[in-house]
């Protein structure tokens, strides 16, 4: 009898953290494309909190990419500046967005050429120690349309 119950127990905790990892979600990652040359890329996603709690983004790798930042772009009296975010609180039952001229990722030193069409490995941690990976999507940027980098 005892092995059944902890069998149970351990199912449902497997059960318990298999539920948590699943509600927090990523959507719409991607990587502006850019000349070969250029080493620092700017990325954007969106992550859908479905947790009746806030939680914070607390971090991000690549194996693509040396570092991973988060930063903010701000106006104060027409100039741009960016500045670099420790963490990202996400409220309980919302959607973040790193979107262009916003909130957005920094991606630096690429250890490899980032190409329209390649799939990039993202891993974001969280504070409460869970992480999250996404594939984000490098894509070819239209002329004339809104660019932050």
């Amino acid at each position: 009898m005892s092995f059944l119950f902890n069998s149970l127990v351990l199912l449902l905790l497997t059960f318990n953290i298999s539920l948590a990892a699943g509600n927090i979600k990523i959507s719409n990652a991607r990587i502006n494309e850019a000349p070969p040359n250029i080493k620092v890329h700017a990325g954007y996603l969106d992550i859908i909190n479905d947790n009746e709690k806030a939680i914070e983004l607390v971090g991000a790798s690549s194996p693509v990419f040396e570092k991973v930042e988060f930063h903010l772009t701000r106006i104060n009296q027409g100039i741009t500046s960016m500045q670099q975010q420790a963490n990202i609180l996400i409220p309980a039952k919302s959607i973040f967005s790193f979107s262009p001229g916003q909130y957005h990722l920094m991606l630096f030193n690429n250890k490899q050429p980032v190409q329209q069409g390649d799939i990039i490995p993202l891993k974001l941690v969280f504070s409460d120690g869970e992480s999250v990976q996404a594939d984000m999507h490098v894509k070819h940027v239209v002329p004339g349309e809104h660019n932050h980098h």
